[in-house]
């Protein structure tokens, strides 16, 4: 009869426990109510329910935080269930890639201050490059070093030496100030800043070389073993991010034989290096595997590929009075620099444009800025900012071959154009309209102190639904639509000048479209 007794109380406790007034009335809690939320939801979670909770007069908690975030894309389109664009939570389990490689992608493309995409190709290298060659690769170097040399030693790190080696305190201070503010991706790329800052530590002083002169080199060992004991905080500070990978990384270090997890605390995992089992690790290391494995999504990126986007574009009002063509690209595979066999092909493709036509051309384009009212003549036309490179360095920039070689045809037809990665633009419907000044822009090489003086009030300018600026006409490209060689869908815009006839800028739209696919596959067609 105890025992049931017993039993009957832990349970009406537990029960008690989990009442949903311990949460929501204030009276029997303290707790704070935190929110997460997408930027659409805002106003009802921030005003309209808390406004319900006071309302009601039962002494509810109201919202004490709040985190929202921007709106988060698939490929440069919107998420969509009904028409089986995305990849979803059933979806990332049946993939075959561990929920720690989707969570660490998906909290470094968290929106927090602006729209993001989920992009495939991103994905992977991010994965790759960023997890598993900066972070996998530390972690491989500091445990091969420090088994093979420092298993006797009995140096440890203070906070000075860290601070001195690595700006440890820095970091700590920034990745906590920015979890405290819910800026998760800030805060996981302040642990990166660490990360990069440790790799760069040992490159500097190279203890591998002090060792080979002399096995017992205090300063190698005193190295080695602040690089380590930098890594181990870093592992902790990514443990929100890669719990799974966080943990086994303690677990083959030792540390967790020495220390509970629910012990292992922020603030002091720069001292965990004590912790660490040197004779197993001594003994483990030549037979240890990687941490992290690269992956590969080219099968899941052909399976959860977006349905094809539709594109139109409406010209606002007549913003654009002069003759233009936007082109479609799909299937692209863009390469890195221009071969001699573009370049031979340019050479015997370059239409031969009379130099009085190319230089009227150039004349109307920046004439017809003036009189429209967008500026004074200050901004130069994109077509003048490539002879100028021309004439200063005696070649066009290369890139890559789609933009190579719409940069070359571009100037020799005095033609402007531009090619813009669909996956960071939101929607189908694009607009050419006169700038209202408040839509969002940064060009291809400009700084944020620039940033400002970028367009204004009245441009000529491309936007996406989302009014994102693609391009100002005539002038600036965005950087977020800048083509790479991820990229494999884009539109072209052509945009003749008063001096072009239609008939021009269809020539050109052709003569690019063809030149482009040839060299980099896919298909071209036309949208206006």
């Amino acid at each position: 009869q105890q025992q049931q007794q017993q039993q009957q109380e832990e349970e009406e406790e537990e029960h008690e426990g989990l009442s949903w007034e311990n949460w929501w009335k204030r009276d029997k809690s303290d707790v704070e109510v935190v929110q997460f939320m997408g930027k659409d939801n805002t106003s009802f979670h921030t005003i309209i329910f808390p406004s319900m909770l006071l309302g009601a007069r039962s002494n509810f908690a109201t919202l004490h935080r709040i985190s929202v975030t921007e709106y988060l894309n698939y490929e440069g389109g919107k998420f969509s269930k009904s028409r089986g664009t995305g990849v979803f939570g059933p979806d990332m389990v049946q993939s075959g890639i561990g929920a720690d490689y989707w969570r660490f992608y998906m909290l470094h493309k968290r929106p927090e201050t602006a729209d993001s995409s989920f992009v495939w190709n991103e994905f992977e290298s991010t994965v790759n490059s960023v997890l598993n060659d900066q972070f996998g690769n530390l972690l491989f170097r500091v445990e091969k070093l420090f088994a093979r040399h420092c298993v006797h030693t009995c140096y440890r790190p203070t906070l000075q030496t860290l601070d001195a080696a690595v700006a440890y305190t820095t970091h700590l201070e920034d990745y906590m100030s920015a979890m405290d503010r819910f800026e998760m991706r800030t805060a996981l790329r302040v642990a990166f800043r660490l990360i990069a800052r440790v790799n760069a530590y040992l490159n500097e002083e190279e203890p591998w070389k002090a060792i080979k002169c002399h096995e017992t080199n205090a300063a190698a060992l005193e190295s080695i073993c602040n690089a380590l004991a930098a890594s181990l905080a870093a592992t902790v500070m990514l443990h929100p991010f890669i719990p799974e990978h966080a943990h086994r990384c303690l677990e083959r270090f030792g540390v967790l034989e020495q220390c509970a997890p629910d012990a292992i605390r922020l603030d002091t995992a720069w001292q965990l290096l004590s912790s660490v089992d040197a004779q197993r690790l001594d003994s483990a290391a030549t037979a240890s595997a990687p941490l992290f494995e690269k992956i590969d999504v080219s099968e899941l990126r052909a399976r959860f590929r977006p349905p094809g986007r539709a594109f139109a574009v409406e010209n606002v009002d007549g913003a654009i009075t002069w003759p233009f063509v936007m082109l479609h690209f799909a299937d692209v595979n863009i390469h890195k620099g221009t071969g001699a066999e573009v370049r031979r092909f340019l050479a015997e493709q370059l239409p031969d444009v009379p130099q009085e036509t190319r230089t009227l051309r150039q004349r109307s384009y920046a004439d017809r800025r003036v009189q429209d009212g967008v500026d004074e003549g200050e901004f130069a036309v994109s077509t003048e900012n490539l002879a100028t490179q021309l004439q200063a360095n005696g070649q066009l920039p290369r890139i890559n071959a789609a933009v190579d070689i719409y940069n070359a045809l571009s100037l020799r037809t005095v033609t402007v154009c531009g090619l813009y990665d669909v996956q960071n633009i939101v929607g189908s419907n694009l607009r050419y309209k006169r700038a209202s000044g408040h839509e969002s822009f940064r060009a291809i090489g400009r700084n944020e102190a620039a940033r400002a003086a970028d367009f204004k009030r009245g441009d000529w300018a491309l936007v996406d639904e989302a009014d994102n600026i693609i391009t100002l006409a005539l002038t600036k490209q965005s950087s977020r639509v800048a083509v790479t060689t991820c990229t494999t869908e884009a539109v072209m815009c052509c945009q003749g000048s008063p001096a072009h006839s239609k008939e021009d800028v269809e020539a050109f739209a052709q003569l690019v479209g063809a030149a482009i696919t040839r060299f980099c596959g896919g298909s071209c067609t036309r949208i206006v």
